[in-house]
């Protein structure tokens, strides 16, 4: 009997852990795609949602803010993280499910909310990173938003080739 109840309790607890993160992780989709069509205001970082971004890390306007954006994103859907402003500081264990051609958690299929990392050859780094949105589109192209993106700089719905993914990194089921 003893062991019936434990089985029940746990089964619980593993059913009320899966609902809070499904329900975060609509809450994150929900956050991103209602930021789709931020502009800056002069086109050098700017503006009040661009400062809010930027402010979740602790910057002033004139920084680069994709990965403001991301950080703002994910604590706003009450994820607990440690907001960064740095592009590489995602792609790290154990939130890492794709680097550079190699699946790192059996889960390279891309979901709604994971991050996506690109490469800047320039750069010798992840020098970009946004949220994936829909993947696959047509087989070889992805939708993805992105801050920090376009001319006149904002927050908008990319839509790339699968190529050009280069990390995949999923906070939202931790």
């Amino acid at each position: 009997m003893r062991i019936f109840i434990y089985l029940i309790f746990y089964a619980f607890i593993i059913c009320d852990a899966h609902a809070q993160i499904d329900v975060k992780h609509h809450k994150l989709d929900s956050i991103v795609l209602s930021q789709v069509g931020v502009k800056e205001l002069t086109n050098h970082n700017d503006g009040k949602e661009v400062e809010k971004y930027l402010c979740s890390c602790h910057l002033p306007k004139g920084y680069e803010y994709c990965s403001a954006f991301c950080s703002w994103c994910l604590l706003q859907a009450g994820y607990h993280i440690k907001p960064t402003a740095w592009a590489p500081a995602w792609f790290v264990h154990p939130y890492l499910i794709y680097y550079n051609g190699h699946d790192v958690k059996n889960k390279t299929y891309p979901i709604s909310g994971d991050l996506v990392g690109y490469y800047y050859p320039n750069q010798k780094r992840i020098g970009h990173v946004g949220f994936i949105l829909n993947y696959p589109l047509n087989g070889q192209y992805y939708s993805s938003i992105e801050a920090n993106y376009g001319n006149p700089g904002g927050v908008f719905k990319v839509i790339r080739p699968k190529w050009m993914m280069f990390a995949l990194a999923r906070y939202w089921d931790q």
